[in-house]
């Protein structure tokens, strides 16, 4: 689980959960979102289509 920011209506922290097979995958996805979040290039996934 990683923190993504915080909800700008509600003030409320947003958190990112994804599942992985080890824990040197995780680690190295948990670098890659923090690195993503602080540098200001994380977009959030949402279930959004194109066709939407």
């Amino acid at each position: 689980m990683a923190d993504v920011g915080s909800d700008p209506a509600t003030g409320k922290r947003k958190q990112l959960t994804r599942t992985f097979g080890t824990l040197r995958e995780a680690k190295v996805e948990y670098a890659r979102i923090t690195n993503r979040r602080y540098g200001g290039t994380l977009v959030e996934p949402n279930k959004i289509t194109v066709n939407e």
